[in-house]
């Protein structure tokens, strides 16, 4: 049995609870204003996704053998959300929810995918094949996270109250864990063998294995050699590739889209290492930095994550001079 959207759910699953309040932000913006949701939509899953979305004023418009002086009409447009926590959305489910959607009026159908944890594009890539396919592109498919729906919504321009309904809402997202905890991070590479190397190439390169390998999502990539980072970039993703070139993607950081990182990663591959299963750790573009380890002894192990959350969203030159004046332990 479903429940209204409600400023007091008796909710107690967590997914429940996301849920209701992704809804109640969403109805909340549509009644202050139907442009300004439209706009966030459009902005949130892609251009033109909800641009019939509202009343459309129209005058001495011809429809049959009719000539109204006035016309207010609303084209169909139906969208389906479904929340996970985690990433853990299930085939059965979803295949279930877009033949629902696919069978609703007519008009624009719009299904997201909405997880509290970074987005495995690839896990995807069968529904969006099939919206193309099966459902003629007439249902819309889109995966995105949390962390995404509160960065759309701080672009909107809002009245004092939706403010703090965006607010509060951001607070909750933090409270469950429901952002993405990447940013203001760096991921310090021991490059001591080939910083020069990494720097030139643009890139890092390591064996496609977890454990000490295992390279987590990131703002920052750091060169580290001889007690100190060397060099710092933007930290633009992570792909895998086998000896025979096929690509798999780990992840990948706005605003590159992966399709791109993808290549960019398999052409430093051809460059550097083909033949070869690596990960490829792919940068923007290499600092020069000064940023020094205060401890006593080396970085013995492979990589060490620092915490940067002052320096998030500055220009990596700016970046760079900041950590040049700072030290690490």
């Amino acid at each position: 049995m479903g429940q209204n959207i409600s400023l007091f759910p008796n909710y107690t699953q967590r997914e429940n609870l996301a849920t209701n309040y992704v809804m109640l932000v969403l109805r909340q913006i549509y009644q202050f204003s139907p442009l300004l949701l439209a706009n966030f939509l459009n902005d949130f899953l892609a251009e033109g996704v909800a641009d019939e979305l509202g009343l459309v004023f129209e005058q001495q418009i011809k429809k049959g053998n009719s000539v109204p002086d006035g016309r207010l009409i609303q084209k169909p447009f139906a969208m389906y959300v479904e929340t996970k926590v985690f990433d853990w959305f299930y085939s059965s489910q979803i295949d279930k929810h877009l033949k629902s959607l696919n069978e609703e009026t007519e008009g624009k159908k719009v299904f997201l995918a909405l997880s509290g944890k970074d987005i495995n594009e690839s896990k995807f890539a069968d529904f969006s094949k099939l919206c193309e396919t099966r459902y003629e592109n007439q249902v819309l498919f889109y995966a995105r996270t949390f962390q995404q729906f509160v960065d759309s919504l701080k672009k909107l321009s809002l009245n004092p109250s939706l403010l703090d309904l965006i607010t509060e809402f951001d607070g909750f997202c933090r409270r469950e864990n429901l952002l993405s905890n990447w940013r203001g991070w760096i991921d310090v590479v021991n490059a001591s063998k080939t910083i020069n190397k990494s720097f030139s190439e643009g890139a890092y390169f390591c064996p496609p294995e977890n454990g000490a390998y295992k390279h987590d999502r990131c703002e920052f990539l750091g060169l580290y050699d001889s007690k100190c980072v060397s060099y710092i970039a933007t930290f633009l993703g992570v792909v895998d590739i086998t000896e025979e070139g096929a690509k798999t993607l780990v992840w990948c950081n706005p605003p590159i889209e992966s399709s791109e990182l993808i290549d960019r990663a398999y052409q430093k591959w051809l460059t550097y290492r083909q033949g070869k299963a690596v990960r490829v750790l792919l940068a923007d573009k290499f600092v020069a930095t000064s940023y020094k380890k205060s401890s006593f002894g080396g970085m013995q192990q492979h990589k060490r994550y620092l915490k940067l959350s002052e320096l998030t969203g500055l220009l990596i030159e700016d970046v760079a001079k900041h950590l040049s004046e700072k030290t690490w332990s």
